[in-house]
């Protein structure tokens, strides 16, 4: 219930039919980019404090607080407010209900199902989502309020089945102070930093990877004015972001095999998909094109278990989670710092245009990237 935001398929839609400009949606996907980041270390000490149960409440309260802004907003500004509450939530929520999940059966001696129960509770969320998605599409029609209504409904829904948690008591050594202070997030990063810099090959991934996360992140504001430049009823939008979750789904299940066959030009296929779709978007001008948008579900669905797959290689395993939220945090300022001048680019182009000039500019960046990773590769079997 939690994860229930039905507003994918209208949020853009949403956003420029009270006025905003492109460049003010993408400032607005950019605060929710660093908010979150910004957030993810005081949230986490509050819920190692006050107990992972009410860190999951503020999580829903504060996405209800989010979606009843957004429902009586016409202020760009008042939607930048909302997106600081979505983050803030959004950062209560990072890791609270997987940590508290594990801390209860650990606590029974059942860690091994914690696998099991993990992803048959991410398989209810992603199914549930795609329902969501087609449902989203009749209601913004009927009202353009309605979704945020009825995800506000959801969310609060899920305040009700967390406050009946009973929290596993957990010992821990720590004492106050030491783990989450000022001192100790900066030695973290620095630590996370100097492992990133201190090796070429996991500098280069992470380069190439932040270039791939960039572009498909602003690829996502960008479906719903093509939907509608092809002249696709609003009712369907929710049917196509019902299919696109299915193809991730599938995706994301095959893509230890894709990565497996592709070997070392993994990255390269990866950043293909991106491109072939923004090209083709670019130059087909009627309904059909919206399928192409399919095109960056098979990216979608298979990148978090290649990217953490090539992570997690090359990353030492007592400094591992360290180094994960330092590349999270280098990811996401980048994506705060390019999304509004997408945003501006897209202000003075046509939809049309804008796909083949971003495709063009991510394929003319992939040469250096991929020559800066072959060359790292290189040195690394050389020593």
């Amino acid at each position: 219930f939690s994860n229930l935001l039905i507003l994918g398929p209208i949020l853009t839609l949403y956003y420029l039919e009270k006025g905003l400009s492109f460049t003010q949606i993408m400032m607005i996907s950019a605060v929710s980019a660093i908010g979150t980041v910004i957030f993810e270390v005081p949230t986490g000490m509050m819920a190692d404090r006050m107990g992972r149960k009410y860190s999951l409440i503020l999580n829903s309260v504060l996405w209800a607080v989010t979606c009843f802004i957004y429902a009586i907003s016409n202020s760009f500004w008042v939607f930048l407010i909302g997106e600081v509450f979505f983050s803030l939530g959004a950062a209560f929520g990072s890791g609270s209900d997987s940590a508290l999940l594990y801390d209860h059966l650990k606590a029974y001696d059942q860690e091994g199902e914690y696998q099991k129960i993990e992803g048959r509770a991410m398989s209810f969320v992603f199914y549930s989502q795609a329902i969501g998605a087609v449902l989203a599409g009749y209601l913004y029609k009927w009202d353009n309020r309605l979704p945020f209504i009825v995800s506000l409904f959801f969310v609060l829904v899920s305040v009700i089945f967390a406050w009946r948690f009973e929290e596993a008591k957990v010992e821990t050594q720590m004492v106050k102070g030491e783990k989450h202070n000022l001192k100790s997030y900066v030695n973290q990063f620095r630590a996370g930093f100097g492992v990133i810099k201190g090796n070429p090959k996991l500098l280069s991934t992470v380069a190439m990877i932040t270039l791939l996360s960039v572009f498909f992140r602003g690829s996502f504001p960008m479906y719903q004015p093509y939907m509608k430049a092809v002249d696709l009823d609003v009712t369907y939008f929710g049917w196509m972001f019902f299919i696109f979750n299915i193809i991730a789904a599938q995706a994301s299940k095959f893509a230890h095999r894709a990565m497996k066959a592709t070997k070392s030009w993994t990255l390269i296929g990866m950043g293909a998909l991106i491109i072939i779709s923004y090209l083709s978007m670019g130059m087909v001008k009627t309904t059909f094109g919206v399928f192409l948008i399919c095109i960056q579900q098979l990216y979608r669905g298979m990148s978090r278990p290649i990217f953490y797959k090539y992570y997690n290689k090359r990353i030492p395993s007592d400094i591992r989670a360290t180094v994960l939220s330092t590349i999270s945090f280098v990811i996401n300022l980048c994506i705060a710092a390019v999304l509004p001048l997408q945003g501006l680019l897209m202000d003075h182009v046509t939809i049309f245009e804008a796909h083949l000039i971003l495709g063009g500019l991510l394929m003319l960046l992939m040469f250096p990237a991929e020559a800066w990773m072959r060359v790292a590769h290189k040195r690394e079997h050389m020593l």
